[in-house]
Protein backbone atom coordinates (compact mmCIF):
# COMPACT_ATOMS: atom_id res chain seq x y z
CA UNK A 1 0.00 0.00 0.00
CA UNK A 2 1.17 3.71 -0.81
CA UNK A 3 0.40 6.86 0.41
CA UNK A 4 -2.08 9.05 -2.60
CA UNK A 5 -0.34 11.81 -3.55
CA UNK A 6 -1.61 15.62 -2.06
CA UNK A 7 -0.71 19.06 -1.75
CA UNK A 8 -0.85 19.94 1.54
CA UNK A 9 1.65 23.28 1.31
CA UNK A 10 -1.31 24.33 -1.54
CA UNK A 11 -4.12 23.42 0.08
CA UNK A 12 -4.09 23.00 3.24
CA UNK A 13 -2.95 26.77 4.44
CA UNK A 14 -6.10 28.23 3.06
CA UNK A 15 -8.08 25.32 4.63
CA UNK A 16 -7.17 26.00 7.76
CA UNK A 17 -7.22 29.76 7.65
CA UNK A 18 -10.75 29.68 6.97
CA UNK A 19 -11.32 27.45 9.82
CA UNK A 20 -10.23 29.20 12.39
CA UNK A 21 -11.27 31.98 10.59
CA UNK A 22 -14.92 31.30 11.07
CA UNK A 23 -14.44 31.41 14.92
CA UNK A 24 -12.45 34.98 14.50
CA UNK A 25 -14.28 36.48 11.41
CA UNK A 26 -11.31 36.86 9.70
CA UNK A 27 -10.70 38.65 6.02
CA UNK A 28 -8.22 37.00 4.01
CA UNK A 29 -7.59 40.47 2.55
CA UNK A 30 -7.12 41.77 6.21
CA UNK A 31 -3.17 41.59 6.60
CA UNK A 32 -3.38 41.76 10.22
CA UNK A 33 -5.91 38.75 10.46
CA UNK A 34 -3.40 37.01 8.40
CA UNK A 35 -0.76 37.81 11.22
CA UNK A 36 -2.87 37.15 13.66
CA UNK A 37 -3.85 33.01 11.96
CA UNK A 38 0.24 32.66 11.69
CA UNK A 39 0.53 33.99 15.10
CA UNK A 40 -2.25 31.69 16.69
CA UNK A 41 -0.77 28.49 14.99
CA UNK A 42 2.70 29.20 16.15
CA UNK A 43 1.41 29.37 19.97
CA UNK A 44 -0.17 26.18 19.17
CA UNK A 45 2.40 24.32 17.41
CA UNK A 46 4.24 26.09 20.95
CA UNK A 47 1.79 24.82 23.01
CA UNK A 48 1.63 21.31 21.72
CA UNK A 49 5.70 20.70 22.10
CA UNK A 50 5.13 21.04 25.15
CA UNK A 51 2.50 18.60 25.71
CA UNK A 52 3.79 15.27 25.25
CA UNK A 53 0.36 13.57 25.86
CA UNK A 54 -1.24 15.33 22.94
CA UNK A 55 2.11 14.25 21.08
CA UNK A 56 1.97 10.81 21.33
CA UNK A 57 -1.76 10.37 21.27
CA UNK A 58 -1.45 12.01 17.71
CA UNK A 59 1.44 9.85 16.66
CA UNK A 60 -0.27 7.14 17.53
CA UNK A 61 -3.34 7.94 15.86
CA UNK A 62 -0.89 8.72 12.48
CA UNK A 63 0.24 5.65 13.14
CA UNK A 64 -2.47 3.33 12.75
CA UNK A 65 -3.08 3.78 9.44
CA UNK A 66 0.61 2.72 8.65
CA UNK A 67 0.15 -0.06 10.83
CA UNK A 68 -2.87 -1.67 9.06
CA UNK A 69 -1.47 -0.59 5.41
CA UNK A 70 2.15 -2.47 5.81
CA UNK A 71 -0.05 -5.58 7.20
CA UNK A 72 -1.39 -5.75 3.73
CA UNK A 73 -5.12 -7.12 4.23
CA UNK A 74 -6.27 -3.83 3.41
CA UNK A 75 -7.10 -1.84 0.20
CA UNK A 76 -8.05 1.99 1.49
CA UNK A 77 -7.99 4.27 4.41
CA UNK A 78 -8.96 7.06 4.93
CA UNK A 79 -8.74 10.45 7.63
CA UNK A 80 -13.19 9.72 8.35
CA UNK A 81 -12.87 13.18 10.91
CA UNK A 82 -11.12 15.73 8.52
CA UNK A 83 -12.66 18.31 6.74
CA UNK A 84 -16.16 19.84 7.35
CA UNK A 85 -18.96 18.13 8.29
CA UNK A 86 -22.86 19.14 8.37
CA UNK A 87 -25.59 16.90 10.08
CA UNK A 88 -29.18 17.44 11.35
CA UNK A 89 -28.33 15.52 14.33
CA UNK A 90 -26.75 17.09 17.60
CA UNK A 91 -25.59 14.09 18.70
CA UNK A 92 -23.01 12.87 16.67
CA UNK A 93 -19.08 12.40 16.55
CA UNK A 94 -17.50 11.22 14.10
CA UNK A 95 -14.57 8.42 13.88
CA UNK A 96 -11.21 9.07 12.92
CA UNK A 97 -10.81 6.49 10.08
CA UNK A 98 -12.71 4.35 7.93
CA UNK A 99 -10.76 0.89 6.26
CA UNK A 100 -11.70 -1.38 3.67
CA UNK A 101 -10.53 -4.67 3.52
CA UNK A 102 -9.31 -6.24 0.45
CA UNK A 103 -12.59 -8.43 0.58
CA UNK A 104 -14.50 -4.64 0.43
CA UNK A 105 -15.78 -4.78 4.07
CA UNK A 106 -15.63 -1.49 5.59
CA UNK A 107 -15.37 -0.19 8.85
CA UNK A 108 -15.47 2.73 11.07
CA UNK A 109 -12.68 3.34 13.27
CA UNK A 110 -11.83 5.19 16.45
CA UNK A 111 -8.20 5.12 17.94
CA UNK A 112 -7.22 5.50 21.46
CA UNK A 113 -3.56 5.36 23.65
CA UNK A 114 -3.60 3.60 26.38
CA UNK A 115 0.02 4.51 28.43
CA UNK A 116 -0.51 2.61 31.71
CA UNK A 117 1.26 -0.09 32.46
CA UNK A 118 -1.56 -1.60 34.90
CA UNK A 119 -2.81 -4.23 33.56
CA UNK A 120 -6.09 -3.73 35.57
CA UNK A 121 -6.41 -0.14 34.62
CA UNK A 122 -10.09 0.49 33.30
CA UNK A 123 -9.71 2.46 29.91
CA UNK A 124 -12.73 4.22 29.62
CA UNK A 125 -15.52 5.42 27.37
CA UNK A 126 -18.33 7.91 28.05
CA UNK A 127 -21.65 6.55 27.22
CA UNK A 128 -22.07 9.60 25.84
CA UNK A 129 -19.10 9.49 23.99
CA UNK A 130 -19.56 6.05 22.47
CA UNK A 131 -23.44 6.69 21.77
CA UNK A 132 -22.38 9.96 19.57
CA UNK A 133 -20.21 7.25 17.39
CA UNK A 134 -22.57 4.81 17.16
CA UNK A 135 -24.81 7.50 16.05
CA UNK A 136 -22.57 8.12 12.67
CA UNK A 137 -21.86 4.29 12.62
CA UNK A 138 -25.80 3.56 12.20
CA UNK A 139 -26.44 6.52 9.67
CA UNK A 140 -23.78 4.92 7.41
CA UNK A 141 -24.57 1.67 7.92
CA UNK A 142 -20.95 0.72 8.72
CA UNK A 143 -19.65 -1.30 11.38
CA UNK A 144 -17.91 0.42 14.49
CA UNK A 145 -14.68 -0.64 15.79
CA UNK A 146 -12.05 0.84 18.55
CA UNK A 147 -8.65 0.86 18.31
CA UNK A 148 -6.42 0.90 21.40
CA UNK A 149 -2.58 0.51 21.35
CA UNK A 150 -1.36 -0.24 24.91
CA UNK A 151 1.91 1.39 24.54
CA UNK A 152 3.54 0.07 27.68
CA UNK A 153 3.08 -3.17 25.66
CA UNK A 154 3.23 -1.73 21.98
CA UNK A 155 0.18 -4.09 21.60
CA UNK A 156 -2.54 -3.19 19.20
CA UNK A 157 -5.94 -4.46 19.66
CA UNK A 158 -9.57 -3.83 18.08
CA UNK A 159 -12.48 -4.27 20.11
CA UNK A 160 -15.99 -3.98 19.12
CA UNK A 161 -18.41 -2.11 21.18
CA UNK A 162 -20.00 -4.60 22.51
CA UNK A 163 -16.91 -6.33 24.04
CA UNK A 164 -16.14 -3.42 26.66
CA UNK A 165 -17.76 -3.88 30.19
CA UNK A 166 -20.47 -1.52 30.92
CA UNK A 167 -20.32 0.50 34.13
CA UNK A 168 -23.16 3.01 35.58
CA UNK A 169 -21.75 6.30 33.43
CA UNK A 170 -19.20 4.86 31.16
CA UNK A 171 -17.93 1.77 29.28
CA UNK A 172 -14.42 0.40 30.45
CA UNK A 173 -11.71 -1.78 29.00
CA UNK A 174 -8.85 -3.57 30.82
CA UNK A 175 -5.69 -5.43 29.18
CA UNK A 176 -6.91 -9.09 29.80
CA UNK A 177 -10.03 -8.21 28.14
CA UNK A 178 -8.88 -6.50 25.51
CA UNK A 179 -6.61 -9.63 24.14
CA UNK A 180 -9.05 -11.91 24.29
CA UNK A 181 -11.53 -9.83 22.58
CA UNK A 182 -9.35 -8.74 20.02
CA UNK A 183 -10.68 -8.69 16.26
CA UNK A 184 -6.85 -7.29 14.55
CA UNK A 185 -7.06 -10.26 12.63
CA UNK A 186 -9.76 -8.63 10.59
CA UNK A 187 -7.15 -6.43 9.04
CA UNK A 188 -4.71 -9.30 8.43
CA UNK A 189 -2.71 -9.18 12.11
CA UNK A 190 -0.80 -12.33 12.91
CA UNK A 191 1.33 -13.88 15.70
CA UNK A 192 4.56 -15.00 14.43
CA UNK A 193 6.72 -17.24 15.60
CA UNK A 194 9.40 -19.43 14.36
CA UNK A 195 13.00 -21.44 16.03
CA UNK A 196 15.27 -20.19 18.57
CA UNK A 197 17.68 -18.59 18.18
CA UNK A 198 18.04 -16.28 15.38
CA UNK A 199 21.73 -15.24 15.18
CA UNK A 200 22.98 -12.28 12.76
CA UNK A 201 26.93 -12.87 12.21
CA UNK A 202 29.14 -10.36 11.04
CA UNK A 203 31.80 -11.74 9.18
CA UNK A 204 35.44 -9.45 9.02
CA UNK A 205 37.41 -9.42 6.50
CA UNK A 206 40.85 -10.42 7.89
CA UNK A 207 43.10 -9.83 4.44
CA UNK A 208 42.08 -6.30 5.54
CA UNK A 209 42.38 -5.46 8.81
CA UNK A 210 45.61 -5.89 11.79
CA UNK A 211 45.89 -8.21 14.49
CA UNK A 212 44.06 -7.17 17.90
CA UNK A 213 46.72 -4.48 19.68
CA UNK A 214 47.25 -4.75 23.10
CA UNK A 215 44.91 -1.99 24.04
CA UNK A 216 42.07 -4.80 22.64
CA UNK A 217 41.20 -2.56 19.56
CA UNK A 218 40.77 -3.67 16.42
CA UNK A 219 39.38 -2.40 12.97
CA UNK A 220 36.38 -4.41 11.25
CA UNK A 221 35.79 -4.33 7.35
CA UNK A 222 32.71 -6.03 7.12
CA UNK A 223 33.20 -9.15 4.47
CA UNK A 224 29.26 -10.54 4.51
CA UNK A 225 26.33 -11.02 6.95
CA UNK A 226 25.25 -14.66 7.56
CA UNK A 227 22.01 -15.28 9.51
CA UNK A 228 21.21 -18.62 11.08
CA UNK A 229 17.53 -19.65 12.35
CA UNK A 230 17.80 -22.80 14.76
CA UNK A 231 21.45 -23.37 13.90
CA UNK A 232 20.98 -23.57 10.18
CA UNK A 233 22.59 -20.55 8.24
CA UNK A 234 20.00 -18.94 6.06
CA UNK A 235 20.69 -18.59 2.03
CA UNK A 236 17.88 -17.30 0.66
CA UNK A 237 17.78 -13.73 -0.03
CA UNK A 238 13.69 -13.70 0.86
CA UNK A 239 14.49 -15.50 4.19
CA UNK A 240 17.37 -13.53 4.86
CA UNK A 241 14.96 -10.09 4.96
CA UNK A 242 12.38 -12.00 7.23
CA UNK A 243 14.62 -13.03 9.50
CA UNK A 244 16.74 -9.38 9.86
CA UNK A 245 12.98 -8.24 10.35
CA UNK A 246 12.06 -10.53 13.14
CA UNK A 247 15.52 -9.67 15.01
CA UNK A 248 14.85 -6.49 14.50
CA UNK A 249 11.58 -5.43 15.50
CA UNK A 250 11.13 -8.68 17.03
CA UNK A 251 10.38 -9.35 20.91
CA UNK A 252 13.41 -12.03 21.30
CA UNK A 253 16.10 -10.24 22.95
CA UNK A 254 19.43 -9.66 22.68
CA UNK A 255 21.29 -12.41 24.67
CA UNK A 256 24.86 -12.41 23.84
CA UNK A 257 27.27 -10.43 21.58
CA UNK A 258 30.17 -13.30 20.95
CA UNK A 259 33.28 -12.72 18.79
CA UNK A 260 35.21 -15.29 17.26
CA UNK A 261 39.10 -14.70 17.44
CA UNK A 262 41.51 -16.79 15.73
CA UNK A 263 45.52 -16.15 15.69
CA UNK A 264 44.67 -12.64 17.56
CA UNK A 265 42.30 -11.87 14.55
CA UNK A 266 38.58 -11.19 14.54
CA UNK A 267 36.86 -13.21 12.25
CA UNK A 268 32.97 -12.58 12.74
CA UNK A 269 30.78 -10.93 15.64
CA UNK A 270 27.60 -13.50 16.38
CA UNK A 271 24.53 -11.36 18.10
CA UNK A 272 22.14 -13.53 19.19
CA UNK A 273 18.43 -13.12 19.47
CA UNK A 274 15.99 -15.42 21.85
CA UNK A 275 13.17 -15.52 23.72
CA UNK A 276 13.71 -14.85 27.60
CA UNK A 277 11.93 -17.73 28.37
CA UNK A 278 11.46 -21.25 26.51
CA UNK A 279 8.07 -23.31 26.20
CA UNK A 280 7.97 -26.97 27.28
CA UNK A 281 7.00 -29.96 24.79
CA UNK A 282 7.20 -27.11 21.57
CA UNK A 283 9.89 -26.62 19.44
CA UNK A 284 9.27 -23.14 18.03
CA UNK A 285 8.49 -20.12 19.86
CA UNK A 286 6.76 -16.74 19.37
CA UNK A 287 8.44 -14.08 18.36
CA UNK A 288 5.83 -11.15 18.13
CA UNK A 289 2.87 -9.85 16.60
CA UNK A 290 3.11 -8.23 13.03
CA UNK A 291 0.81 -4.90 14.24
CA UNK A 292 3.74 -4.69 17.10
CA UNK A 293 6.67 -5.06 14.84
CA UNK A 294 5.20 -2.68 12.42
CA UNK A 295 5.00 0.04 15.41
CA UNK A 296 8.88 -0.58 16.77
CA UNK A 297 9.97 0.13 12.70
CA UNK A 298 7.21 3.27 12.82
CA UNK A 299 8.59 4.15 16.11
CA UNK A 300 12.09 4.55 14.66
CA UNK A 301 11.18 7.17 12.43
CA UNK A 302 8.78 9.55 14.95
CA UNK A 303 10.29 9.32 18.22
CA UNK A 304 14.34 9.80 19.22
CA UNK A 305 14.66 9.90 22.82
CA UNK A 306 11.86 9.09 24.16
CA UNK A 307 10.59 12.61 22.28
CA UNK A 308 7.98 12.30 19.64
CA UNK A 309 10.30 13.94 16.20
CA UNK A 310 7.43 13.49 13.99
CA UNK A 311 3.56 12.77 14.55
CA UNK A 312 3.93 11.10 10.69
CA UNK A 313 6.27 9.03 8.74
CA UNK A 314 7.36 10.59 4.73
CA UNK A 315 7.42 7.04 3.43
CA UNK A 316 4.69 4.32 2.03
CA UNK A 317 3.50 2.02 4.66
CA UNK A 318 4.68 -1.07 2.10
CA UNK A 319 8.39 0.05 3.64
CA UNK A 320 7.29 -1.00 6.73
CA UNK A 321 6.16 -4.48 5.65
CA UNK A 322 7.77 -7.79 6.56
CA UNK A 323 7.35 -9.25 3.18
CA UNK A 324 6.04 -12.61 4.47
CA UNK A 325 4.18 -14.26 1.08
CA UNK A 326 0.76 -16.21 1.89
CA UNK A 327 2.06 -19.49 0.16
CA UNK A 328 5.38 -19.17 1.99
CA UNK A 329 7.42 -21.96 3.02
CA UNK A 330 11.23 -22.54 3.82
CA UNK A 331 13.72 -25.20 5.64
CA UNK A 332 15.85 -22.83 6.36
CA UNK A 333 13.43 -20.63 7.95
CA UNK A 334 10.21 -22.26 9.36
CA UNK A 335 7.54 -19.75 10.56
CA UNK A 336 4.63 -20.70 12.31
CA UNK A 337 1.74 -17.80 11.57
CA UNK A 338 -1.07 -17.82 13.78
CA UNK A 339 -4.16 -15.54 13.32
CA UNK A 340 -5.89 -14.08 16.90
CA UNK A 341 -9.91 -14.95 16.37
CA UNK A 342 -11.89 -13.04 19.58
CA UNK A 343 -13.26 -15.49 22.15
CA UNK A 344 -16.34 -13.19 23.63
CA UNK A 345 -16.37 -15.73 26.44
CA UNK A 346 -12.55 -14.47 27.57
CA UNK A 347 -10.68 -17.75 26.68
CA UNK A 348 -8.10 -17.08 23.87
CA UNK A 349 -8.46 -18.97 20.86
CA UNK A 350 -5.88 -19.36 18.30
CA UNK A 351 -6.70 -20.01 14.58
CA UNK A 352 -3.90 -22.10 13.09
CA UNK A 353 -2.82 -21.03 10.06
CA UNK A 354 -0.13 -22.49 8.89
CA UNK A 355 2.86 -24.58 9.75
CA UNK A 356 6.25 -25.32 8.35
CA UNK A 357 8.98 -26.93 10.26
Amino acid sequence: MKRLQRNPEKFEPIDLFSSIGLQYDYNLQNPKDREDFIQKVSDSLTSAQNDQRVLFGKRVESSFPMVLGALGEISFIKQEDSGASFSNRKNIKLPEYRVTTNDGEQYLVEVKNCHSSDLNYEYPFRKDYLSELQTYSEMNRVPLKLAIYYSQYNKWVLLDPSSLIEQSIRYVTDFLNSISKNEMGLFGDLLIATLPKLEFIIINDNEKTSEISDDGQTLIVIKSIMLKCGGVEITNDLDKNIAFYLTRYGDWVESSVTPSVVENKLESITFTFEPEGRSENQEFEMVGYLSSMISSAYRERTIHDDKVISIDANVDPAQFNIGIPTDYKSTELPLWRFKIQPNFDNEIKRSFLQTEG
